[in-house]
């Protein structure tokens, strides 16, 4: 896996990490059937993990600065047990948590199958 570019943020409630993605684009199917095609405008991601909590929160942003999705994390140390917000937890906030360090309990399991 390629190595990502994370800004990390130790602030007094917890740490933010942010990760730019130049050169993805935002494609949203909205439930209505309608599309939203940001092509081109790259994304960032953020993930915020409060300190003294096991609740977090993702964000992914085009580069123009509109928030396409934002959900909640769930995790247990390193492991996120759940997430809420989007059909599919997003394969770029996936990437960041990865290359963190943190592990998705759905794939733990699956691979344990």
């Amino acid at each position: 896996m390629k190595k990502i570019t994370i800004e990390k943020q130790i602030k007094d409630n917890g740490v933010e990490l942010s990760a730019h993605f130049p050169k993805d684009r935002i494609y949203t199917i909205h439930q209505n059937g309608s599309t939203l095609d940001k092509s081109g405008k790259g994304v960032r991601v953020v993930i915020r993990i409060p300190l003294g909590s096991k609740v977090g929160r993702w964000e992914v942003i085009s580069d123009d600065e509109q928030g396409y999705g934002v959900g909640m994390l769930c995790f247990d140390k390193k492991l996120i047990t759940d997430y809420d917000g989007a059909f599919e937890l997003p394969h770029l906030v996936e990437k960041v948590l990865k290359q963190e360090g943190y592990e998705l309990e759905w794939e733990k399991l699956e691979k344990a199958k």
